[in-house]
């Protein structure tokens, strides 16, 4: 295995972090963004900028695109299909609507926290439960059930919204920009609330990173290995549904970065071992969220770019070139 992604990825994601800092709709010289992280004084206003605004939603760039690359690499693996993404199985349909009706109906926040990721999140486990509930069995979990339940609940959950902004489209705006996808205003109670779930989803991906890599070889053959097939499903499942329900909550919809960082990964280590591939499609795609943000903040500044139009601008030609070249 080749070293060298092992280093450059680390240190592009550090060179991002600072580009970050520095480029937005106030350029901050990088003299003050020097002194700012050795904690020396600087100006009270620069201050705010860097500590209030744009490190937090840094951070949580990265998280967003670390965690949508590691539930699109797992789910890849454990489906044996590389079209798969984490948006697969309705979590993006059921956040959408939960989003949606708090925004449509004006809710009230909740311990002080926004209605809306709480409700993207409510949404995303009600859709989820239910799409595990038609693709499981007395025989154990039928994938290509549960993918084809999957997209039978994002339909009516999709359709469920625009009854609503039917019904009252006064809330039709701020629905259209969270459904692009966005980081705007999002700060430290966003990433107070993102962090435990993919926290928590990250640890049952990696308790079964294993397992994931003798599934490789089928369902019959890891069982013939005393791999606990089902068992492994599920907790990846689990995990994937967290990972994502929590980004989906605090982001929107940002497509695309699931999808193309676990095949970028791939590629680049040239092997789809799932221990060596998602460590490093987890740095590379909070990487990819972090450069998409900073150019969503910058490009028509002082106004914004919803993220997802820019993941779709460089996500989009990348799966065309997929689909062309044939995809096994």
């Amino acid at each position: 295995m080749r070293r060298s992604p092992w280093l450059l990825a680390p240190l592009a994601v550090f060179l991002l972090f600072l580009a970050g800092l520095h480029w937005g709709a106030v350029m901050i010289p990088w003299s003050v963004i020097g002194a700012w992280l050795t904690g020396q004084p600087i100006d009270p206003d620069l201050q705010t900028i860097l500590t209030v605004f744009r490190w937090p939603r840094l951070i949580l760039a990265f998280i967003v695109g670390a965690g949508l690359s590691a539930s699109g690499t797992c789910l890849q693996g454990m489906l044996r299909n590389p079209l798969v993404d984490p948006y697969i199985l309705g979590v993006s349909a059921g956040g959408s609507l939960g989003a949606g009706t708090a925004l449509i109906l004006r809710l009230a926040p909740f311990l002080g926290i926004s209605p809306v990721p709480l409700c993207a999140f409510a949404g995303a486990g009600v859709v989820i439960v239910v799409v595990y509930g038609l693709g499981h069995s007395s025989r154990g979990l039928h994938m290509n059930r549960l993918l084809l339940s999957g997209v039978a609940i994002s339909a009516m959950a999709s359709a469920m919204l625009a009854l609503l902004l039917v019904w009252n489209n006064e809330g039709m705006a701020a629905v259209v920009f969270w459904l692009m996808g966005s980081l705007a205003d999002r700060g430290w109670t966003e990433l107070g609330w993102a962090v435990p779930y993919v926290g928590l989803g990250f640890v049952l991906l990696i308790s079964q990173l294993h397992r994931l890599h003798v599934l490789r070889l089928g369902e019959e053959g890891a069982a013939h290995l005393g791999v606990p097939v089902e068992r492994v499903k599920l907790v990846t499942l689990v995990a994937t549904t967290l990972i994502t329900a929590a980004c989906v909550s605090v982001s929107g919809l940002i497509g695309f970065v699931g999808l193309i960082v676990p095949h970028a990964t791939r590629a680049w280590l040239r092997q789809d071992d799932p221990r060596y591939v998602l460590p490093l499609a987890t740095v590379l795609g909070g990487g990819l969220l972090i450069a998409a943000d900073t150019v969503a903040r910058t490009a028509i500044a002082p106004q914004e770019v919803p993220v997802g139009i820019v993941t779709a601008l460089l996500g989009v030609p990348f799966f065309l070139i997929l689909v062309r070249r044939g995809v096994d």
